[in-house]
């Protein structure tokens, strides 16, 4: 019998229920019955609450005998995208690759979230104002959430 995926979902928030921080970003069901359930959480997600998780899932799906499957619970790994808006508030401070709904390619640290909206800083070279030669200047960009098509932490080596 496959896993029905709603049921799944149910019994995923209600394992969750008593932590506010954490929350779902994916939940998959293969044909095969491979179930990958994808959290994430305020300030990450620890293994043991992924254990948890995976407890409860698994208790509930073992109470349909027939039933066979393979379960996966996971947090994100840094090079996934940003799907869920409650993901920028962990990313506050990180630089952040954002491709919009337009096209644009832009690239900054976030710097907040308000009101629906991304500030990231950046630092871009610019004639002089007078005389010759070139300086350093900081700029914002701000960027409404619903104008992100795409978005992705950048991974810098110091």
């Amino acid at each position: 019998m496959k896993p029905d995926k709603s049921n799944i979902e149910n019994w995923v928030k209600e394992s969750i229920a008593d932590n506010s921080d954490l929350f779902v970003l994916n939940i998959t069901v293969s044909p095969a019955n491979d179930i990958v359930i994808t959290l994430d959480g305020d300030h990450g997600v620890s293994m043991g609450e992924c254990v948890q998780v995976s407890r409860y899932v698994e208790s509930r799906l073992n109470e349909d005998e027939e039933a066979n499957f393979s379960l996966k619970v996971e947090s994100p790994d840094i090079t996934q995208p940003i799907v869920h808006p409650r993901q920028y508030n962990k990313n506050i401070g990180r630089s952040l690759v954002i491709t919009t709904t337009e096209g644009d390619k832009l690239e900054g640290k976030l710097d907040k979230i308000e009101n629906e909206k991304l500030y990231l800083s950046y630092k871009t070279r610019e004639p002089k104002p007078v005389g010759k030669g070139k300086h350093t200047v900081s700029k914002q960009h701000i960027i409404p959430i619903q104008q992100i098509e795409q978005a992705k932490v950048k991974i810098v080596f110091n």
